[in-house]
């Protein structure tokens, strides 16, 4: 995961707040962003434990300059609580519901010129593929 971090990837703890994701792998592994287990998601309209915990992780994570995402957005309501908590991202059936990637690509709106006083923008291309097992 290190040499995957320094070739410039994130890494993602998925299933945050469940089974073996812990404080310990938290602070070892060279995270990037924290998935928010559905299981505790789901619960935040009806459960102080699981909104006290969704806003905790979030706090840590942002101490931690760690990008947070809640699983099982499942209602606008749920949307609206967890980015009252903190949380940075959601996913879920409330935001969109999974399609074929084919599909995805072929709604994606093309990218628009570049501004010419922006030195930092990047021509946009085809996407390189690299293959090989990473080392």
């Amino acid at each position: 995961m290190r040499r995957l971090r320094q070739l410039g990837c994130g890494v993602a703890l998925d299933d945050f707040g469940t089974g073996l994701s812990s404080l310990s792998c938290l602070r070892q592994l060279p995270v990037t962003m924290l998935k928010i287990d559905g299981s505790i998601v789901r619960e935040v309209l009806t459960d102080a434990r699981a909104e006290s915990m969704v806003r905790a992780i979030a706090q840590l994570a942002r101490g931690m300059s760690i990008i947070t995402v809640a699983e099982y957005i499942e209602t606008e309501a749920i949307g609206a609580r967890i980015a009252e908590l903190g949380v940075d991202y959601g996913q879920g059936f409330a935001i969109g519901r999974p399609i074929p990637l084919a599909e995805l690509l072929f709604e994606l709106p093309l990218p628009s010129a570049p501004a010419a006083a922006s030195p930092a923008a990047e021509p946009v291309g085809e996407p390189e593929w690299h293959s090989g097992a990473a080392g």
